[in-house]
């Protein structure tokens, strides 16, 4: 994959740059505010009680931003071929109103079919 820095604000990974794009998959990286009067845990380190991970970031949006990789690792590991390029985006600010994406916005654009993942939750 080629990957490229948005000055911090947003990170993305491309499939195959020379391909058509085609796909946008955005999960964010940073997460919510660390108020101990929320959380049962120690905030800032990851715990397994019941068999499941409890932390600050495990399901909003650090899970499902590893579940994006392992997938597109299976793709390429089977040897599935794509006639069309992916692009995985990493936010850092979805938490404090999305100015990541609007900073991405200004310097690239959003592939035509996109998973748009912030404005399913507003």
């Amino acid at each position: 994959m080629t990957c490229h820095n948005y000055d911090n604000h947003m990170g993305a990974s491309d499939w195959d740059a020379s391909l058509p794009p085609y796909l946008g998959i955005l999960c964010h990286l940073d997460v919510v505010p660390a108020d101990p009067v929320s959380w049962l845990s120690d905030l800032f380190h990851a715990e397994v009680r019941n068999g499941n991970l409890y932390g600050r970031g495990a399901i909003d949006d650090k899970g499902p931003a590893v579940s994006v990789l392992y997938a597109l690792r299976a793709i390429r590991e089977a040897g599935v071929p794509l006639s069309r390029s992916v692009c995985f985006l990493l936010g850092c600010n979805e938490e404090n109103g999305s100015s990541d994406l609007a900073y991405y916005l200004q310097r690239d654009t959003m592939r035509p079919w996109s998973l748009r993942r912030t404005a399913a939750i507003r």
